[in-house]
């Protein structure tokens, strides 16, 4: 084929790689028959890709003798605490440390908080006595002082 990998065991990691992805495919029992005893074939010709194997098989064979030995793992009792003491003391207490006000509450809710601030500030700022914001098209322009020639006196 045109597109098989390297069978040679000197071949660079990439195509041991493209084989590796068909071991557990051997192992199950998944594929064609062919495609079996492709990898089967290439295994034996490969010193790499087969001790590469023979490490998926073992840990393979360990992971399904603790399932059925053990029922179901279970953790040492504290196991999460001693993690948590253990990633605090690694990260001077980075992740478990004090929260801030950011850190506790969503930037969503601070974001409308301070938007109620920013109208509450314009509405206090528009019904002021001064007026400062408000518009008052029927008010007549301020009087000029004697002898000024703009309202807003310039330096």
């Amino acid at each position: 084929m045109a597109d098989e990998p390297d069978t040679d065991a000197d071949a660079p990691e990439a195509a041991h790689e493209e084989w590796e992805v068909r071991f557990s495919d051997l192992l199950e029992g998944t594929g064609t028959e062919a495609e079996r005893a492709e990898v089967e074939a290439h295994l034996a010709s490969c010193a790499p890709c087969k001790a590469a194997f023979d490490d998926l098989e073992r840990t393979m064979r360990a992971l399904t003798q603790l399932k059925t030995s053990s029922g179901s793992f279970k953790p040492p009792e504290r196991f999460t605490e001693h993690v948590e003491q253990t990633l605090a003391r690694r990260s001077g207490g980075r992740f478990f440390g004090k929260k801030t006000l950011g850190d506790r509450v969503p930037f969503g809710v601070l974001l409308i908080i301070a938007l109620v601030i920013l109208v509450g500030a314009w509405l206090v700022y528009w019904s002021s006595s001064t007026g400062t914001l408000r518009y008052r098209p029927d008010e007549p322009p301020p009087k000029l002082a004697p002898g000024a020639t703009d309202v807003v006196p310039r330096p």
